[in-house]
């Protein structure tokens, strides 16, 4: 009697084996999944929060000149012109993630023509972090052939107008996964004072595109 109580038990019990094991791989399996859930949520949470894109921004900081105050030749009556343009420009990146922006421009304008561009070297933006960029614009004679006239108006009038633009490209990426590409526009106004050679005025715009 007890043997044949034993064996059964022991039938019985390997029947039940199978369901265990399968009950105990459920188990792991949604413990896993539960995990998975979680931490994915939390990544999602920290992206669109902590580690949201935000934007960079490109703002001149300092614009100084050097060269020879402009003047009238006489009797060829045209403007003598060699100055130098230095611009001093802050890239800002706010994000958690560096920003690593590729060669850029700094195109210069007079009366709406241009007559100076030059590259503006890539670098990378530390997080949360700041970088300065030097810019040189050199103006000559030839540049202004066409807009002598005007030139000399304003050399009359002890003062000129020029316009600077930026275009400095980049991307922040995080994770190395999700990446947000941007182009940092900047557009200044400077007025300079013909016989000291000095800035009277700027005002700068600074914009995003994506």
């Amino acid at each position: 009697m007890t043997t044949e109580y034993l064996h059964i038990s022991d039938m019985e019990l390997q029947q039940d084996l199978p369901k265990l094991r399968h009950s105990r791989a459920t188990r792991c399996i949604l413990i896993f999944l539960l995990i998975l859930f979680l931490f994915l949520t939390i990544i999602l949470i920290l992206v669109f929060t902590i580690f949201k894109p935000k934007n960079p921004t490109t703002q001149v900081v300092s614009v100084t000149l050097e060269g020879i105050s402009p003047r009238v030749l006489l009797p060829q009556f045209k403007v003598d012109l060699n100055i130098t343009l230095d611009l001093q420009i802050m890239v800002h990146n706010p994000n958690y993630a560096s920003f690593k922006h590729d060669t850029g421009a700094a195109f210069l304008y007079y009366n709406g023509t241009q007559v100076v561009v030059v590259d503006i070297s890539p670098g990378i933006v530390p997080a949360t972090g700041s970088e300065i960029i030097a810019s040189r614009l050199t103006l000559v004679t030839n540049r202004f052939i066409s807009k002598n006239s005007a030139l000399i108006k304003d050399v009359m009038v002890e003062e000129f107008e020029l316009e600077t633009k930026l275009n400095i490209p980049g991307v922040v990426k995080f994770l190395g996964i999700f990446q947000k590409h941007v182009v940092n526009l900047s557009d200044c106004r400077i007025v300079v004072g013909v016989s000291n050679l000095k800035v009277q005025s700027r005002k700068c715009n600074n914009e995003i595109q994506f």
